[in-house]
């Protein structure tokens, strides 16, 4: 194995970690969330529009992610930041729940981040591939 592969293997490693890492403080979150009583459901919209933000960072880092021709190690780092917005997007929802009680947003938010950042790398695997 050539350095560059063992190179592009722990780059790969290093982000499984770091989603795994955003997934499983999303599961705290949403435990946090689900045991706790809230209070009344009056959200203010930035919390939305935080959460909305964050998203489209998440989107946009991984389509730049999926280009073709990106090195190993940009792709990681535009992965990493994807996966990090994800769970910007959870714990919005954790700040949604504690400064406005709105659980149902909280809990959507939640689960937003975690679809973000459990997107398989067999997807985007498949995205490069195409023309």
């Amino acid at each position: 194995m050539t350095d560059a592969a063992r190179d592009a293997a722990e780059l790969r490693r290093g982000l499984r970690r770091v989603r795994l890492s955003v997934a499983a403080g999303l599961a705290v979150c949403a435990l946090l969330v689900a045991t706790r009583p809230g209070g009344a459901a009056d959200a203010s919209g930035t919390y939305l529009a935080l959460a909305f933000a964050l998203a489209l960072g998440s989107i946009l880092s991984n389509q730049a992610a999926s280009r073709p021709g990106r090195s190993v190690r940009s792709h990681v780092q535009l992965s990493i930041a994807s996966a990090l917005c994800a769970g910007g997007i959870g714990l919005v929802g954790v700040a949604a729940w504690l400064g406005a009680g709105n659980r149902n947003l909280a809990i959507g938010c939640i689960l937003c981040g975690a679809l973000f950042a459990l997107r398989p790398e067999a997807v985007l695997a498949a995205r490069r591939r195409r023309p």
